[in-house]
């Protein structure tokens, strides 16, 4: 059974206030960590702090039967991942009791994908945020086992196709709506990599439903979730329909980008859901072409 109350981290972000909305809507009490106020508090209890004290907010964790955490500092530096990121997740584990500990972690653990990923395939460290991800993921899984608070969920998202007043806040879909206005030759490696290459996706309001689901899980370990997936072609394309600008594409080996030029990862990062879906039953119900629709409203709108 859904816990009763959660903790929440993280709640200020794109990921966090997608999952408050949906936790709210689902009538659970909520105690919601956030760096900066937000319009609306109704429904939920706000608290304005960090990872870093923990310790103000125990009595709040003390009375969760779940943790959802959604915080990070989205940095590649060592020293940010290292303290706010790694640690913090640290302290948060040892104050953790009883119930799920869910963690948003990402598709980046994986690297540069050679085929379709499953939960099975190697995590590789690009960078220190990569490291970050996978060293939480680590923690939680250990945590898990050797407390038998619950169970230890790593759920590996997607790009989050952002769409309310946060998107471009360190966002993906708004550099590649940009470069498309502006009317920058988009750089591929080869024609067959602008065919092939894109990315898994999902939007804002697929994501909190499917984190929200997530607390039913009652098996420890990483979870690939997803809305759908997206060539890069198919992306510009239903991007260019609502800006009514046609991309412009450039060739070359190497798919070295020149001054001028905008560049989208050369590869093709295709997930397995099959695990997910089956410990939840998660069905996607915002269509790519929604999701870019809405966006398209709120920046010209």
């Amino acid at each position: 059974m859904a816990a009763a109350r959660v903790f929440l981290t993280g709640a200020s972000g794109n990921v966090g206030q997608a999952v408050l909305d949906e936790l709210m809507r689902r009538g659970f009490d909520v105690a919601a960590l956030m760096r900066s106020r937000m319009p609306d508090t109704k429904g939920y209890r706000p608290i304005f702090g960090d990872l870093g004290k923990i310790q103000d907010v125990a009595g709040d964790i003390m009375n969760a039967t779940a943790i959802i955490h959604c915080a990070s500092p989205r940095s590649a530096a060592r020293q940010g991942v290292i303290g706010a990121d790694i640690e913090g997740t640290a302290q948060l584990l040892n104050a953790w009791h009883t119930g799920p500990f869910i963690y948003t972690s990402s598709q980046t653990v994986y690297g540069i994908p050679a085929k379709v990923l499953d939960e099975d395939c190697p995590v590789s460290a690009g960078s220190w945020y990569d490291l970050g991800k996978i060293c939480n993921e680590q923690q939680v899984a250990m945590a898990a086992e050797q407390t038998g608070a619950g169970p230890g969920i790593s759920l590996r998202l997607p790009l989050v196709f952002a769409t309310g007043a946060r998107r471009r806040d360190r966002q993906f879909l708004p550099g590649v709506w940009d470069a498309l206005r502006a009317g920058q030759p988009i750089l591929f490696g080869s024609e067959e990599a602008l065919e092939n290459a894109g990315s898994v996706y999902i939007g804002e309001k697929d994501l909190g439903r499917a984190v929200a689901d997530a607390l039913a899980i009652t098996r420890s370990g990483p979870f690939n979730l997803a809305g759908g997936f997206t060539t890069w072609k198919a992306l510009l394309e239903i991007l260019a329909q609502h800006a009514g600008h046609q991309p412009k594409y450039v060739f070359r080996a190497g798919a070295v980008a020149r001054p001028g030029e905008f560049r989208l990862p050369q590869s093709r990062s295709e997930y397995d859901c099959t695990r997910f879906i089956a410990a939840t039953g998660f069905k996607p119900n915002q269509s790519l072409d929604e999701i870019a629709a809405q966006f398209v409203r709120a920046e010209t709108g």
